[in-house]
């Protein structure tokens, strides 16, 4: 029997495509880093021929998923600030998110679909964690 195959995740990052500059730019301080997902749709066809009258369905429209991310803010980091107002304008961005290795992973169109910090509040025992949803808007491309 073969070993087993994992990847620890330490090292890996989300990075944002500034619209303005068309530069890719790192989301420091991430804890949680976003993945894109996606449903595939399926439409009931299903009818009185169907074989031992079992389901059958077609393929229709592929949604995109909210991917949560979360992390360490700190209001001097430009980026941190950017994202509020990524929410609010609801500016369609193209992200990536890469595994530790940098050159593996995962490139989405996607807005910030949710903005807001963890435990509901500022705790006077915790870090500031921004915990915020990219609404994945296109399909998305493994980078490898």
């Amino acid at each position: 029997m073969a070993a087993t195959q994992a990847l620890y995740l330490k090292g890996s990052t989300l990075w944002r495509k500034n619209p303005a500059t068309l530069i890719f730019e790192r989301v420091a301080q991430m804890r949680l880093v976003p993945v894109p997902t996606a449903t595939q749709e399926y439409a009931d066809s299903t009818n009185h021929d169907s074989e031992g009258a079992f389901e059958e369905n077609e393929p229709t429209i592929k949604r995109g998923d909210e991917s949560g991310a979360t992390l360490v803010f700190h209001p001097d980091i430009a980026m941190h600030n950017q994202i509020y107002d990524d929410f609010i304008n609801q500016t369609k961005l193209v992200w990536r998110s890469f595994f530790p290795d940098g050159v593996r992973g995962f490139e989405f169109t996607a807005r910030v679909s949710r903005y807001g910090f963890g435990g509901g509040g500022l705790n006077f025992t915790d870090i500031a964690q921004l915990e915020y949803s990219l609404k994945v808007t296109g399909l998305p491309t493994r980078l490898t």
